[in-house]
């Protein structure tokens, strides 16, 4: 029974260098011709995440307005309470009162907006743009936040935008995008 053992494990050959070659070959032509295929789908991907975070930070935005800001969006610069009286430290976007800045309704709303660790940029790794519209008594009537894309050059047809008149998209940012004048601009990595 040894002898046949012994016998039947000679017997037995491994793949030749050759063999090995032309395997690796084949996979290297393989991956060659679907990588191209594949990368378009990677850049829609971060396209999609930016709207989708867009998405998530328009709600935060809305809800501040809706429930605090008394019909107002968040401001740019130093938060206040706008005389309400609200918590210096709110812990949720419904304990912030009017003129709070955008910064604060964020990070209350869950959304790390400074540069903090972890602090929110685009899937390119740019800030994402806040700006604030104002009427002509100073009030925050409208808003656009826009990330510069995948050329990352603010202006383009790849940017990604949102305001209080648009919905998270793709494309040029729309030149009517502002509800009244524009303000000054906030960076989430500020």
């Amino acid at each position: 029974m040894i002898k046949q053992l012994k016998k039947l494990l000679q017997n037995q050959k491994g793949f030749t260098l050759v063999e090995l070659i032309v395997v690796v070959v084949i996979l290297a032509i393989l991956a060659a011709v679907m990588i191209p295929k594949l990368l378009p789908y990677t850049q829609q991907a971060r396209v999609s995440r930016a709207e989708g975070d867009m998405g998530t930070m328009r709600s935060v935005i809305e809800a501040y307005c809706v429930s605090n800001g008394q019909g107002h969006y968040p401001t740019t610069g130093s938060p206040t309470d706008g005389g309400t009286g609200a918590p210096t430290n709110p812990t949720s976007v419904t304990q912030l009162g009017p003129g709070a800045d955008i910064a604060m309704v964020m990070q209350t709303g869950g959304v790390q907006w400074t540069n903090d660790s972890g602090g929110i940029t685009d899937p390119w790794g740019d800030a994402y743009v806040y700006t604030p519209f104002t009427d002509a008594a100073g009030n925050v009537i409208g808003y656009s936040m826009v990330s510069a894309g995948p050329d990352k050059t603010a202006g383009g047809t790849d940017d990604i935008f949102v305001s209080s008149n648009y919905s998270p998209q793709q494309g040029s940012t729309p030149a009517n995008i502002a509800d009244g004048t524009a303000g000054t601009t906030e960076k989430s990595n500020q």
